[in-house]
Parts: C-alpha cells; sequence; structure tokens
C-alpha cells in the first residue's frame, strides 16, 4: 500500500509498546512469548530512501536499550551486548548463556541490566565487563513478564495474568519479592509517578496501585476500559491509555482512588501504544499508522493528522521535527512533522525481518526487527558520493544549500567524495542546530584508503538557510561547527552574512560539520548608585 500523509495537524513524541501480534480485541498475547507475523528476510537488498544501513546484528532481536555507546539487544534467549560507537561496524562484546526464557524488555540502570524474560521472571545481569555479562541474581515470578520499570531500588514487572510483582533489588545477587498486586487482568505495561504504578492491565483497563509502601501495594482505583489497555502514558493528572480496538482512552487521575474518563478518541485501526507532547498524543495504531489527536481538551480529543505508513505501526521514536516508525513488514518509517498541517513521509529502510521497536542514540536508529536481528541505521537528509580529481571543483547538495569548494591540490589523488547530511542535531548542548549537520568523507580512488585534505590545503564551505530554518537560535551568532570527537568547535573562519542567510567558512580538514547558534541572551543588570 502507498503511504498516505493526512493534510492536518502533526507534531510527535511517542515511544509505543511494541507488542508484534496481531492484536485482538479482548484477549492476551498468546504463547509463545513472541508471536509477530512470520516475515521471510530477503535476499535481496532491502528498498531504502533517505537513510542508510550502517550496522547488522543477526538473531532474533525483540527488545533494545541504548545507552551511551552500547546498545542492549534482547536476541531470542539471549541478551547481547554491542558497541555501536561506530554503527558502521558494530562489534559484539559479549553476551549472556542462554536465560531460561524469551527477552521481552530491558532496562538499564548502572552497573545492571534488568531483563523481562517471559516465563522466567525479573533476570538481573552484571554489566559493568560488557565483554561478559553475567546472570547474577533472578527473580522468578510466577507469570509472563511482559515489562519492567525501574525506582530507587525497586523493579516493578508486569507479569501478565499476576499482575504488578515488585522486586527489591539492592542486593542485586538476591533479588527478592516485596509485594505484589494481582491485577484482575493481563499486566501489559506499567507507569510509574510519584508513589503510584498504573498498570495496563488487558481486558481490565486502567489499574492504578499505591506503591508508597512496596511490602503492602495497594489498589486505590481503576478505570474498566472498553478495548484492551496495551500501554499507558501520564501527564499532569491524566492517563492516557492505548486501548487497542477502543482507540485512546483519557482518564482523570487527580484522584487515584476514583479516576474517571473524560474524553477518548476511537482511532481506526488498533492503539498499541501511546506518548505524550505538549497537548498531543501520539498513538501507534498497528494497520493505521500514526493518528496524532490534539488532547488540548481532554473532555474532547480530535484527531489533527496521521500518516498511514504501509506496514503494522507498532513503535515510535520522535526527535527533533522528524517521528520514526517501526512499521513491522515495512521498516522504518521516516515522517517529517515540521509542518503540522503537512506530516510528510520523507524516508524508509525496507528491513528484511518485522521491525517491533526502534531506540535513538545520536544519529543513529537502532531497530529491533525480529528475524532480521538488530539493524542500526543512520536517517539522512541528503547523500551522494562524488569523484573529485587532483585539480579540485566544486560540489552543491542536492537542494543546492550547501556549496563546497575544493581548489587545485586538495588532495593528491583522485579521490570519492561522500557527503552525507543528517537529519537531527545532537550533542549541541547550549547551543542550537539549524538543521545543518554534515559529514564529509572521502577514500583515495586507487587505493581504497582514506583520504584527508593535504598540508596546509582548504576548502570553502558556502550554506544557505532560511528564517523558518533558523528557528529560536540568534541569528548573529551562527556559525560553522566542527566536532572534534567529544565537543564541537568553532571553525575560526566562519563568517555569517545575515543579509543573504549565508555561512562561508575555510575548514582544513574533512569530518562532521553543523551550523550552531546560541538561544539565549545575556542582559546584566544597571546599577545607578546614587550619592
Amino acid at each position: 500500500m502507498k503511504p498516505r500523509c493526512s493534510t492536518w495537524f502533526a507534531l510527535a513524541l511517542t515511544l509505543s509498546l511494541c507488542l508484534g501480534a496481531m492484536p485482538a480485541a479482548a484477549q492476551p498475547p498468546p504463547d509463545p512469548a513472541f508471536s509477530a507475523p512470520v516475515v521471510e528476510a530477503s535476499l535481496a537488498a532491502p528498498i531504502s530512501k533517505n537513510v542508510e544501513l550502517v550496522g547488522q546484528f543477526g538473531g532474533t532481536a525483540a527488545a533494545v536499550a541504548v545507552q551511551g555507546n552500547y546498545a542492549y539487544v534482547g536476541v531470542g534467549p539471549r541478551l547481547v551486548i554491542l558497541d555501536v560507537s561506530n554503527p558502521a561496524a558494530p562489534v559484539l562484546l559479549g553476551r549472556t548463556d542462554v536465560l531460561p526464557g524469551v527477552v521481552q524488555d530491558v532496562a538499564v540502570d548502572g552497573h545492571y541490566a534488568y531483563v523481562a524474560d517471559w516465563d522466567a521472571g525479573l533476570r538481573i545481569i552484571d554489566i559493568a565487563n560488557p565483554a561478559a555479562p553475567t546472570e547474577v541474581g533472578f527473580y522468578d515470578t510466577p507469570g509472563n513478564a511482559k515489562g519492567v520499570a525501574l525506582a530507587g531500588h525497586y523493579a516493578y514487572v508486569a507479569d501478565g495474568w499476576w499482575g504488578l510483582r515488585i522486586i527489591d533489588i539492592a542486593n542485586p545477587a538476591a533479588p527478592t519479592a516485596v509485594g505484589f498486586y494481582d491485577t484482575p487482568g493481563y499486566a501489559q505495561g506499567v507507569a510509574l509517578a510519584g508513589h503510584y504504578a498504573y498498570v495496563a492491565d488487558g481486558d481490565a483497563g486502567l489499574r492504578i496501585v499505591d506503591i508508597a509502601n512496596p511490602a503492602a501495594p495497594t489498589a486505590v482505583g481503576f478505570y474498566d476500559t472498553p478495548g484492551y489497555a496495551r500501554g499507558v502514558a501520564l501527564a499532569g493528572h491524566y492517563a492516557y491509555v492505548a486501548d487497542d480496538d477502543a482507540g485512546l482512552r483519557i482518564i482523570d487521575i487527580a484522584n487515584p482512588a476514583a479516576p474517571s474518563e473524560v474524553g477518548f478518541y476511537t482511532t481506526p485501526g488498533y492503539a498499541l501504544g501511546v506518548a505524550l507532547a505538549g497537548a498531543y498524543a501520539y498513538v501507534a495504531d498497528f494497520w493505521s499508522g500514526l493518528r496524532i489527536i490534539d488532547i488540548a481538551n481532554p473532555a474532547a480529543p480530535t484527531e489533527v493528522g496521521f500518516c498511514d505508513t504501509p506496514g503494522d505501526a507498532v513503535g515510535v521514536a520522535v526527535a527533533g521535527h522528524y517521528a520514526f516508525v517501526a512499521d513491522g513488514g515495512g521498516g522504518l518509517r521516516i515522517i517529517d512533522i515540521a509542518n503540522p498541517a503537512a506530516p510528510t513521509a520523507v524516508g524508509f529502510y525496507d528491513t528484511p525481518g518485522y521491525a517491533q521497536g526502534v531506540a535513538l542514540a545520536a544519529h543513529y536508529a537502532c531497530v529491533a526487527d525480529g528475524e532480521g536481528g538488530l539493524a542500526i541505521l543512520r536517517p539522512l537528509r541528503d547523500k551522494f558520493t562524488v569523484t573529485l580529481l587532483p585539480e579540485g571543483g566544486t560540489v552543491a547538495s542536492t537542494a543546492r544549500d550547501a556549496y563546497l569548494v575544493f581548489p587545485s591540490g586538495s588532495f593528491t589523488s583522485t579521490i570519492s567524495l561522500t557527503y552525507r547530511q543528517l537529519w537531527l542535531d545532537e550533542n549541541t548542548g547550549p547551543l542550537a542546530g539549524i538543521g545543518r549537520t554534515f559529514e564529509l568523507s572521502a577514500v583515495y580512488r586507487d587505493t581504497g584508503q582514506a583520504a584527508q585534505l593535504g598540508p596546509g590545503q582548504s576548502f570553502t564551505a558556502t550554506l544557505h538557510y532560511t528564517d523558518a530554518e533558523r528557528g529560536g537560535a540568534i541569528e548573529s551568532t551562527l556559525a560553522l561547527y566542527s566536532w572534534d570527537g567529544s565537543a564541537w568547535v568553532r571553525e575560526p573562519t566562519s563568517v555569517l552574512d545575515a543579509g543573504t542567510n549565508t555561512i562561508t567558512a575555510a575548514p582544513n580538514h574533512l569530518g562532521l560539520f553543523a551550523v550552531l547558534g546560541n538561544t539565549l541572551r545575556l542582559t546584566l543588570p544597571v546599577v545607578v548608585k546614587r550619592n
């Protein structure tokens, strides 16, 4: 099916609950733990647009968490740790022995990873030495551990038919159950806020559990939604429930003892997950793609935009003006949400498996791709490779908003120069990017070895921007920066011409560059001394 994007409103921040299985309106997911549609991996090169595959790790991946330079991936019955500092070549650092269950969810805190391991409960893995992750403790919950959330020295496990289980993890080598609340439904997921746990409890709706005393959690309230509660997100005194075929349900939880539904929106598909940003809720709606709901008035939520992805929307992450959708058989889909009136599908990578979840790290998207393993993808606005002779030449971006002039002698022999413009500005700290992050790399055509500018050589970069792209950055502070491996450093030759919206610089190296500017003005008080 060809993707459709509405001309309505879009802006997103969501990470959906990734269930994988074809949802049933009032039934828990059947055994085995993962029952997503079987997708046969193609031997042909995956189709892509504005996305490149930079790394892949085989195995059946159903869960992924990223922290720093490491990706923690549930691959069948193992937890695998990959070094993704060079995403083009993810390195297997270590893997656990075979765990007794199938990894469903991973949460990382400090030197430990906490694994929801289906019918084997909670497993605690020491990851201080990534080359040798070792199980140091476990608690075999009575049900099927679907999800895990951490707070203090407790792990809260959504345990299927056995509800919410609370595990004391102060001593990881000897986790102990300190309390539980056996919800009446099938606990799918849990969100924590203050001293309450909010459980998406399948056909029993939303259950609110007081966990102020973890040894004696008590049910304080519930709202039995009409569908099958798959996931829950919290904002203010409202809970937003992804309720399967009943869409999005909005529950007032100001009084946890008496939660009440204040509004709902019935999405056309199956609402599998929900997350919130500003006045909008973003729903992963299975075969109906990404739905965007205006919740400014919780009593009257309205759909203001959608993008009907070609696969099954089961997971979403958002950064900047883009939504990254784990789209089942449709792979990774990228939706431009900069113009709320016209959300547009702008990029995709058709992964060989069944994309179940996505996590963002720096300039990369890590996709748990079922039988396709872990795919590490780099979303790009633009990419091309040109041949540059020793006599030099001029290179222009596809949009003609970047021009690079290499004088004669820049390189000692013919090179292949690759230009990549990234989707996102990352690690900018107090500075703000304007969507002009790009990378230049080169190899010698005759040897294939990496090439750099010759001694004393430089090239001229001329970059054009619009007022809309500038956003909140103070124009007078815009300059070209380069990444030195740990921080952005201003190019000393950078010159701004605000009259023509142009920045010019003459770097003496290739690498990663970005146009950045300040966002805050420092105003010093004027003190008048009177005699």
